[in-house]
């Protein structure tokens, strides 16, 4: 019975799709990738901050606790 139910909302929905103007068609398209774009240049600018200018680009991070603290240590 669901089936039949979700298959003919599913077939509903689609053919109203279909018969939506084009210039719809066009402003979905840019909202994903325009949303995709912001998406990729969001993670790229918070990865980079979480890093900071002073992270080891081969080095263990925080976990592997293999970081030099000059200074912080007693002698």
């Amino acid at each position: 019975m669901d089936g039949d139910v979700s298959g003919c909302l599913h077939r509903d929905l689609t053919d109203h799709a279909r018969t939506t103007p084009h210039w719809v068609h066009d402003a979905a398209e840019l909202r994903t990738q325009t949303g995709l774009l912001l998406f990729g240049a969001l993670f790229a600018l918070v990865d980079g901050g979480a890093r900071g200018p002073e992270a080891e680009p081969d080095g263990p991070g925080p976990a592997g606790h293999a970081r030099r603290h000059d200074g912080l240590c007693a002698k």
